[in-house]
């Protein structure tokens, strides 16, 4: 029995064919780890590796665009844009601004530019803070001029040099009133033209004093618009003249904004 199991348990010659064959296959393996790869397998390793790279390269700049870098220290006024919003190149992903350094634009009429010097300083009263005056100073004076209603007027900036600003914010309106010590009764004042009314022959322009009023004599000069000069010994500046417009050459409102409207102040104003 025992030779019997021998013999059914013997390798037939298939089974000695196959195991030849894997050890074949097994010596080539050997062979080629031994020899190393060829030099189409080491190139083509290499170039996938240089790929890799690239693609990790890529993927590292895509991370870097998608961060924002303000291009100056500021506070954000604004947030133009949301999360999962598609945006193009050149949009602005928000507004910012220096609130630690603030300008103000005004509207000044021809005839009072040449009052009006760079460094020449200025008070400023906020709507929204009522009872406060702040300064600033002329920082700019526009090379060209605008026009409304006939009115030329060239854009004058303002920037604030008082040291409390926490409460400004950019936005609010405020009433800017140049001052010009040299502002003499040979340059004149400018009144609304519907002030002016004639009595006696004579030009009068009508002055407000709390519940009372007076009629001051005035000489005509030349007509701006709207406006016209006149000359009197009897007018003073902060004077108001009773007028169909709202205010003078000499004062007017604008909006405060970070660093890049109305006439110079000084003279009446109208009511």
């Amino acid at each position: 029995q025992a030779q019997l199991d021998d013999l059914l348990n013997s390798p037939t010659a298939a089974a000695i064919a196959q195991a030849e064959a894997q050890v074949a296959d097994a010596q080539a393996a050997l062979a080629d780890l031994q020899q190393g790869p060829t030099a189409t397998e080491r190139r083509s390793t290499e170039i996938s590796l240089e790929q890799t790279l690239v693609d990790l390269e890529e993927a590292h700049a895509n991370l870097a665009a998608a961060k924002i870098y303000a291009p100056a220290a500021g506070t954000v006024l604004a947030i133009n844009t949301g999360i999962g919003e598609r945006i193009s190149a050149g949009t602005a992903i928000v507004t910012l601004a220096d609130t630690t350094e603030l300008e103000l634009t005004i509207d000044v009429a021809e005839l009072d530019v040449p009052q009006v010097a760079i460094g020449q300083p200025v008070l400023i009263e906020i709507d929204a803070l009522t009872g406060k005056t702040l300064q600033g100073e002329v920082t700019a004076i526009a090379p060209s001029s605008d026009s409304t209603s006939g009115v030329i007027y060239y854009p004058v900036t303002i920037r604030l040099t008082d040291d409390e600003l926490a409460n400004v914010r950019p936005g609010m309106t405020a009433v800017a009133t140049i001052q010009n010590t040299q502002l003499a009764l040979s340059d004149g004042w400018l009144v609304p033209t519907t002030a002016i009314a004639q009595v006696d022959g004579q030009s009068v322009v009508t002055v407000v004093d709390g519940e009372n009023t007076r009629q001051v004599h005035v000489e005509t000069g030349a007509v701006q618009g709207e406006w016209t000069v006149v000359q009197s010994h009897e007018l003073a500046a902060g004077d108001q003249v009773q007028g169909t417009l709202a205010s003078f050459t000499n004062e007017n409102t604008g909006r405060f904004g970070p660093p890049g409207g109305g006439p110079p102040g000084g003279g009446p104003r109208g009511q």
